[in-house]
């Protein structure tokens, strides 16, 4: 299931950070929403199940995020104004 954790990158720095262990994008991609504030698109159903081991740094933009994500394999998001399609 997954965790919420607290890192501490400097002594007075703390970045809160989110690990996803064999999540599926759609929960994922569900709770970043919220988080950022934009919504999800699927324009490929077979993309909601995919399972995916991802630690989220809620520090990062959501540009960051969709570019990390992207590197996954069968991932293909575009942010297009506050959208997140997923292809």
């Amino acid at each position: 299931t997954p965790r919420t954790t607290i890192r501490s990158r400097h002594h007075r720095e703390h970045v809160a950070a989110k690990t996803f262990e064999n999540t599926p994008l759609e929960d994922m991609l569900g709770e970043m929403a919220q988080y950022y504030n934009v919504k999800v698109v699927y324009n490929n159903a077979s993309a909601r199940k995919l399972r995916l081991f991802y630690e989220w740094n809620m520090a990062d933009s959501v540009e960051q995020v969709v570019n990390v994500l992207n590197h996954f394999r069968h991932v293909n998001l575009q942010l297009n104004d506050r959208t997140i399609a997923v292809e």
